[in-house]
């Protein structure tokens, strides 16, 4: 015989200590994720919000000093290179499509349209 009785209650006993420490550990995480995920998206949510801020200010940053003879900070002159090689990669773009960039919005639209669908920019102005 493998085991004698006295082992095998042993055995099935810590088994089954695993088994109700593991529920009871499962079950607290799960307690914790439940209490927590109303926070948690909250806490997303405030992040998003923030970073959507910081991005904005930066926007108006950008435009306030875009015209700076030395700009304070050298990103300045990163954005408006960056903006021109955009400016030129969807000029060549409508041009392969057969169609134009609407100067305010950016947005392609067809050759010879008075007014941008997208905007309603005025492009005979």
């Amino acid at each position: 015989m493998l085991f004698d009785k006295s082992e095998f209650n042993n055995l099935v006993s810590k088994v089954g200590d695993t088994i109700v420490d593991t529920s009871k550990n499962l079950k607290d995480a799960t307690m914790t994720t439940i209490d927590t995920a109303p926070m948690s998206m909250k806490l997303r949510e405030k992040e998003s919000y923030l970073e959507k801020q910081y991005f904005e200010l930066g926007v108006l940053y950008y435009e306030k000093h875009v015209h700076d003879e030395e700009p304070e900070y050298e990103q300045i002159k990163r954005i408006t290179e960056v903006l021109e090689e955009i400016k030129e990669l969807k000029g060549e773009i409508a041009e392969k499509k057969g169609k134009e960039v609407c100067p305010s919005c950016g947005e392609y639209v067809d050759k010879g349209v008075r007014f941008c669908p997208h905007c309603g920019k005025n492009l005979d102005e």
